[in-house]
């Protein structure tokens, strides 16, 4: 079974960890930002980002089901490059503007929206090109814990 899962911002990691509790499944939600800052966003880079996600993202795939992790290029890569299979879940490149309101309606500051809505296309374009893992477009609506049995199913 495929056990990570590079889920982009605002398809429902957050969502889907809270409510899988009533399932069986178990789940770890690996904020990237704890990795890549030393002392949190806004201080300096971590130099060991993201070789440090890669092996928290290796030792939680021990303890659950499903390590929900970031989509970041250079965390995708390390995957790659350490043979870790991955599911990669990423919008419809149409639903720019839903994401958009997703982020506002979860509280993200207007500094991340502008990042997201500028550089959307790129965001997306690369996740597209993404080699060595299984892909998972989602459409209008539809979020991670609506396709949890899919992604299973595509392994």
């Amino acid at each position: 079974m495929i056990k990570v899962i590079c889920a982009f911002p605002g398809v429902g990691k957050t969502y889907f960890v809270e409510n899988c509790k009533d399932s069986k499944l178990t789940t770890c939600d690996s904020d990237s930002s704890k990795f890549s800052w030393i002392a949190g966003p806004g201080s300096p880079r971590n130099t060991e980002f993201p070789t440090n996600y890669i092996k928290h993202i290796q030792e939680k795939m021990n303890e659950v089901d499903f390590v929900l992790c970031s989509t970041h290029k250079a965390v995708r890569a390390a995957l790659v490059a350490a043979g870790i299979k991955f599911h990669l879940v990423y919008p419809d490149k149409e639903l720019k503007e839903e994401y958009l309101e997703r982020f506002k309606v979860r509280g993200n500051d207007q500094k991340f929206i502008n990042v997201m809505k500028s550089q959307w296309d790129n965001f997306i374009d690369d996740l597209e090109k993404q080699e060595g893992c299984v892909k998972t477009e989602l459409g209008a609506g539809v979020y991670l814990a609506d396709t949890i049995q899919t992604l299973t199913d595509k392994e």
